[in-house]
């Protein structure tokens, strides 16, 4: 049976060979190890709530722990967390993951479970053809991840205090009205297309639209009870376009329906 704690310590001991450049990468490095272990107890919590197995759940907490691996390297050589500016932060976690031999230890098929969530997991949309066991994976961490991102930067919005992070604001300008390709995105049905967002109201918006990206109950439930949805969107400027879009996205909350209820169906 596959053992958790070394692959954490795996992953510490990685994280801080990145500390000690200047107080800018340390302090973004600490978000991103509180947010994975955050996106780890998310992660958990859904797979708890789905009966899986003692083996499936220590899967999907590896998938996880290593999914933001690549924002390490990143932030210390871009000096930002923006994709579109330095590269894919995904794709650097699986080269990194293979050049650190990171997973070591795991067997063939875990390896390549894990793989693919994590290069997955900030994809707009999961492409056809997956098999339902990694489909479930990549959405566990989806979900997770998005949890945990709203979690993050609803708390900086709100502490201004703090002063302004670059890094978690992507260099975005504030902007005075939404993009109309986003709102479409949002009247589709469709979360918000990173090629659309072209202000931090834009952003706002891509973060509500994530709804349309929810798989689980636990998630859906946590976002609704937490209020984050109903913050972003209060923050949007008022107008009929707004208007329509935040109807969307109340309605498809209202009328969530997850895709997995149970364990059974994603072991194949």
């Amino acid at each position: 049976m596959t053992k958790v704690l070394p692959y954490f310590r795996r992953f510490r001991s990685y994280v801080n060979s990145f500390r000690g450049k200047n107080a800018y990468v340390d302090h973004n490095i600490t978000i991103k190890v509180e947010h994975t272990h955050r996106v780890c107890r998310h992660s958990f919590q859904i797979a708890r709530s789905l009966d899986l197995s003692h083996k499936d759940r220590i899967l999907v907490l590896l998938c996880a722990l290593f999914h933001d691996i690549g924002r390490f390297p990143q932030i210390v050589r871009y000096n930002t967390f923006n994709d579109r500016k330095s590269e894919d932060h995904a794709h650097l976690g699986v080269r990194e993951i293979k050049a650190r031999h990171l997973l070591d230890g795991l067997g063939e098929r875990e390896r390549h479970a894990i793989l693919t969530a994590i290069i997955l997991h900030n994809r707009l949309h999961l492409p056809p053809g997956l098999s339902p066991r990694y489909r479930f994976l990549c959405n566990v961490i989806r979900d997770a991840d998005k949890l945990d991102i709203l979690d993050v930067l609803i708390g900086y919005y709100r502490s201004p205090e703090n002063g302004l992070n670059p890094a978690l604001d992507l260099e975005l300008p504030v902007g005075e009205s939404l993009s109309a390709r986003a709102l479409d995105n949002v009247l589709s049905s469709r979360s918000v297309n990173m090629d659309n967002v072209h202000s931090r109201l834009d952003f706002r918006l891509l973060q509500a639209s994530w709804v349309f990206d929810i798989h689980f109950d636990y998630s859906m439930r946590r976002l609704m009870e937490s209020g984050q949805i109903r913050w972003l969107l209060d923050q949007l400027p008022p107008n009929p376009q707004t208007k329509a879009a935040t109807d969307k996205i109340n309605l498809h909350m209202k009328e969530f329906r997850p895709s997995w209820n149970t364990r059974e169906g994603w072991e194949s």
